[in-house]
């Protein structure tokens, strides 16, 4: 699968020159205000009586101090390659995607002897290498959009902890899926090598389930990410 995407990424890329077009470079960073979807596990449905993850993980009780779980947020950078023509672009590169907020907190549960405090931690990093096309629209030689979309390879690793007076867990999960990306991004040419640019990215999909010992899960890649960063490109023309 992997193979005939970007076999047909180089096919159409190298046919670029076609109608006239530009290589360019793009190295960006931003943040995904939420990842890693509902982070649900067979353990906290067996357990927690959770049976959707981090959205239903929040309980509280008068007398036991408990802070919320928010959803983690990510930090994001990457970099990517593009073929630019008239009136379309093609385009493929790497992006990683780092919990760096959000995810940890304490809820409580009762496991046989009464309600207790449960510090909880959900934490995801993931890679996934696009391939996409799309329109580009320009507008008076400044200003460039790009709307398009297209797949990517995803691969990640999700870990999950839970610790309290009368137990501790931790399961760590590590999987791949083939999301569908979606995307829209504008530039502002700042010379004729150079320019900002700034997108929003769209994934959509999830690896399929994962088993660790008597655990087990999905890695979710959904979400969106906003990045901003540097374009250098090189122009070049068909005879």
């Amino acid at each position: 699968m992997k193979i005939k995407i970007y076999t047909a990424f180089i096919i159409i890329a190298a046919s670029a020159e076609v109608f006239g077009s530009s290589v360019s470079i793009l190295f960006k960073g931003g943040f995904a205000p939420e990842i890693g979807g509902s982070m649900h596990t067979g353990w906290q449905a067996e357990h927690l009586d959770v049976y959707d993850g981090i959205n239903d993980i929040n309980r509280s009780k008068s007398g036991i101090k408990v802070s919320t779980i928010e959803k983690p947020v990510g930090a994001v950078a990457g970099a990517e390659l593009r073929y630019t023509g008239d009136a379309l672009y093609f385009k493929s590169g790497a992006d990683i995607v780092y919990s760096c907020a959000g995810g940890s907190g304490s809820t409580i549960n009762d496991f046989g002897a009464g309600d207790e405090k449960v510090d909880v931690d959900y934490s995801l990093w993931f890679y996934y290498i696009p391939v996409t096309a799309g329109i580009v629209i320009d507008y008076w030689d400044e200003v460039r959009i790009f709307a398009g979309g297209g797949a990517a390879y995803a691969y990640g690793t999700f870990s999950s902890s839970f610790k309290s007076d009368s137990i501790e867990y931790d399961a760590t999960f590590s999987g791949y899926g083939i999301p569908l990306v979606a995307e829209l991004g504008c530039e502002y040419i700042l010379t004729d090598r150079a320019a900002l640019f700034c997108g929003i990215t769209y994934l959509y999909g999830r690896s399929s389930i994962i088993e660790n010992g008597n655990d087990y899960t999905r890695i979710d890649f959904t979400g969106f990410s906003f990045t901003a960063g540097l374009i250098f490109f090189y122009d070049f023309q068909a005879d």
